[in-house]
Parts: C-alpha cells; structure tokens; sequence
C-alpha cells in the first residue's frame, strides 16, 4: 500500500505533467519517455509511470502497445465531436449559473477579468492563458450547483483545453451573465444592476481583445 507521502509525489507529479501537455510543453503526438520526464522533474521513474497511467484514463495520454505513452493527438472527426460535447454541457452550465450563482462567485469572477486585462496586454504568455481559461470554466461550472456538470466539465476541458482558444471560455462568461441580466430578479436577488453591467462590460472588452 502507497504510503502517504508516495501519494502527495504521484499526485504532484500528475499534476506536473498533466500543466504541461496543456500548456502545448508537451505536444500532440510527442513520445513521452518516463527516463527523460524523471530527469526533468528530478523524481524518480515510478511516480512518472503511475502518472502517466493516470492521464491515459483521463483521455490526455495513449498507451500503444510495446511503443509506450504519447501525448494524445485528435482526428479533426474527434475533436468536432469533443466541441460538440463540450458546448453541450458548457451552455447548461452557463444557464444554471445564472440561476444559482452566488455574491462570492461574481467576487471571482471580478478577480478572473482583472487577469484578464493584464494577461490582454501580453498574449503570448500561454501558460498563464491556459490558466485562466481554466478558472473561468470551472468557475461556471462550480456556480451552477451541479456537482456532476462540473465534474463533467472538468474531465471534458482537460482533453481539449490545449486545442482550445481563450475566446470560447470568455464567450460562455458572456452567456452566464446576459443570463444573469435576463433572469435575475435584480433588488430582490444577491445581485445589483451595477454588478451585472460592470461584469458584463469587462466580458466584452476581454472577449474582444482576444478575438
């Protein structure tokens, strides 16, 4: 039985690895070799090879027999598909969290636009883009009260985020609050006018800025 200390590594180490193919370090189709990602992330094989057979289940990394692990790489038939499912649960999550959102999460979301403003002054910065794309949909996610959306949500983003564009997550915010605007019974519910059009505002800024 794994000790304490042996899971917090393989769980660091599956983190690790898991940011960098969705950072694009690690490429669609690349051969990865757990000799050369032990020496890169200074840990020793194993943790390398659970990690590796973690992401193969999550969809972000192929086994091929006696060939080792690669970087999953979509068929353009596999990635509609993946979209297809994805705007199915995203629209879903957008429109309930118009409906169960809460003071904090519009808290979060102000603190998400304002990286937003300074990551639109440096774009090619694609790790902190990947960052923040991810914040936004699992803030929609979380907000919609739904723990299984989110989960789904969560595994969904995971396999195409990396394939994705910073314009989709802001578009879905721009769902979630024209929602908000259409729905929310302002003066009774936890959310001003006020706070609406400034969240708003800044949406459309953002998602322009990046389209």
């Amino acid at each position: 039985m794994a000790t304490d200390s042996a899971k917090t590594l393989n769980s660091v180490v599956y983190s690790r690895l898991r940011d960098l193919i969705l950072s694009n370090e690690l490429r669609p189709g690349q051969k990865l070799v757990d000799r050369e990602l032990a020496e890169q992330l200074g840990v020793s094989r194993t943790p390398i090879r659970e990690a590796l057979g973690r992401l193969a289940m999550m969809g972000l990394v192929e086994a091929r027999s006696r060939r080792g692990f690669y970087v999953c790489q979509y068929t353009s038939e596999q990635m509609s598909d993946l979209y297809a499912f994805r705007r199915i649960l995203e629209v879903n999550a957008a429109r309930l969290a118009a409906e169960n959102a809460k003071r904090a999460h519009l808290r979060e979301l102000d603190r998400i636009l304002s990286e937003l403003e300074s990551l639109a002054r440096n774009p090619d910065n694609r790790a902190k883009t990947v960052e923040v794309d991810l914040q936004i949909h699992d803030l929609i996610a979380r907000a919609s009260g739904n723990v299984s959306l989110h989960q789904a949500t969560r595994q969904i983003m995971d396999r195409i985020l990396c394939f994705g564009s910073l314009g989709v997550a802001i578009l879905m915010l721009l769902i979630f609050v024209l929602d908000l605007v259409a729905g929310v019974p302002f003066g009774g519910g936890p959310f001003t006018t006020v706070d609406v059009i400034g969240v708003l505002a800044s949406g459309i800024v953002a998602y322009l800025a990046f389209n």
